[in-house]
């Protein structure tokens, strides 16, 4: 295995009277440590590889229980009158300096439909189209390694395969994300923090909750400039930047 072709060996019996001499001086340890563990390594480097292809394909979804969601037009959707299901709660913090949203014209007018088909949950669907929005403005990676490893993890094969199909390779890994995130967001009076939902959705829970502990605050507005002790930012400027950007365009409310 050496990379200079005059230090390896001529000859398997070269290599065998070598082993020989090895064993007979009582020096298994040292053969070990030079011969064996390099191939152990590939070994284990092999096994995980299958492992994880192995899982892709069986995993089966974390247990996830949807809240009955309702609206009727407008941001956080008040349930429609002769609906007597119990509609979800937002808290959303005041922050007065989210971008602004503009109105995005045809670039804008094509995501409607395609939020509708991504999700049966009206507010899923429409913070999905905000997120489509956010990315117009963006023109970053369309999804993050947290949005797919939650649409991975809370899906089976057979489901994947459908709506991969039917939707294409993007809304629904949104769709899916915003809904886990939507789960793991409740506050203690049962509603939802609006800003912690669209961080976790994007960044992931590690991260948002290590970025609450650095700067002491449950608050968007303050621990999204939270840093590690060295002094780097515990999010990218990129991240920032999207959920900033996607706030907005839920505040926004706009179609286009």
């Amino acid at each position: 295995m050496r990379f200079n072709p005059s230090e390896r060996y001529s000859s398997a019996f070269q290599l065998k009277s070598d082993l020989e001499e090895e064993f007979k001086e009582n020096r298994k340890a040292r053969i070990f440590r030079n011969f064996y563990r390099p191939f152990l390594s590939i070994g284990l480097a092999g096994a995980i590889v299958v492992a994880g292809m192995l899982n892709y394909a069986t995993y089966e979804p974390k247990k996830l229980d949807m809240p009955t969601i309702h609206r009727s037009r407008g941001l956080l959707y008040s349930p429609l009158k002769h609906d007597k299901s119990p509609s979800l709660e937002f808290e959303a913090e005041d922050i007065e300096d989210l971008p602004e949203a503009k109105e995005q014209g045809l670039m804008g007018a094509g995501g409607i439909q395609n939020a509708k088909r991504c999700s049966d949950n009206r507010i899923v669907a429409y913070l999905a189209k905000a997120h489509w929005q956010a990315l117009n403005v963006c023109a970053g990676n369309p999804y993050s390694q947290n949005q797919y490893d939650l649409f991975m993890g809370f899906t089976t094969p057979d489901e994947r395969r459908i709506i991969l199909q039917q939707q294409g390779p993007v809304w629904p890994i949104w769709a899916k994300s915003i809904e886990v995130a939507l789960n793991k967001s409740k506050l203690p009076n049962g509603k939802i923090d609006l800003e912690d939902a669209v961080v976790y959705a994007r960044c992931g829970e590690e991260k948002l909750r290590f970025a609450q502990r650095c700067s002491n605050s449950p608050d968007y507005k303050v621990y999204r400039d939270a840093k590690f002790p060295e002094g780097s930012p515990v999010f990218s400027a990129e991240e920032r930047r999207f959920v900033d950007i996607w706030l907005s365009y839920i505040h926004a409310d706009i179609d286009r």
